[in-house]
């Protein structure tokens, strides 16, 4: 567990992922874990230990193996996969699928996300056996969307009956969002987000507490977020 001082907010992340910096034109946007220990004897907050890892992290991209590669569905933002590990050519990879991408295409769109292995894939087909032919079962598809549908740059998206909220921690800034949780009036912040660059490019950090959400929807609506980002700001 990174050990932070982060009792103001009683947000206590288990780990971090770092996200390759991209935009549409990169085919792929590969994700890794980063070792718990990194920027922890550094760190008095949530953000120190973001930034530190940020930091540390622009130089293990090709050089180790990511947790997750997500492949882009070409310029235009075609329909996208989700591999475990890295992607090394659609046969060879195909049974590392463990979801698929429906991005945006414009700013007032949604970003929909479907964990589970395609229809057709062997994955499918053994746990469509297992299940007595009940793959919907298996799949848990969730849609990031806007909270009002003009001006607020805050989404939500609910998962297993739980609302969930990205909201950016400034209202002049697109550095930092946080995701809370909402349940019974309260709301509960499970992960937070870190991007350095402002450019074109896209990419940093997230931090959450695997205790209260999996990673993988985690990362996959850390990019969605940054995807809306990137239409509303024309980059």
């Amino acid at each position: 567990m990174a050990h932070c001082d982060v009792s103001a907010s009683a947000f206590y992340p288990t780990t971090v992922f770092y996200i390759t910096p991209h935009n549409s034109f990169h085919r792929h946007v590969r994700v890794y874990q980063v070792h718990r220990s990194v920027g922890d004897a550094a760190c008095s907050t949530v953000d120190d230990l973001l930034r530190s890892s940020v930091k540390s992290s622009k130089s293990i991209d090709g050089k180790e193996v990511p947790a997750l590669t997500l492949l882009q569905g070409g310029i235009f933002w075609g329909n996208g996969q989700v591999y475990n590990g890295a992607f090394v050519g659609e046969e060879e990879s195909k049974h590392n699928v463990v979801g698929a991408w429906k991005p945006c295409r414009i700013v007032h769109g949604t970003n929909i996300f479907t964990f589970g292995p395609p229809d057709d894939s062997e994955e499918a087909k053994r746990i469509k056996s297992a299940k007595g032919g009940i793959l919907s079962q298996y799949r848990h598809p969730i849609t990031l969307r806007r909270t009002t549908i003009i001006t607020s740059r805050s989404e939500f998206f609910v998962k297993d009956s739980v609302k969930y909220v990205w909201r950016f921690d400034d209202k002049m800034n697109d550095m930092r969002m946080t995701l809370y949780a909402q349940s019974g009036g309260t709301e509960e912040i499970v992960a937070k987000a870190y991007r350095p660059w402002h450019i074109e490019n896209t990419g940093g950090c997230v931090a959450l507490d695997e205790n209260k959400i999996d990673a993988l929807t985690v990362v996959l609506t850390t990019v969605g977020m940054w995807r809306k980002l990137r239409l509303r700001t024309h980059r």
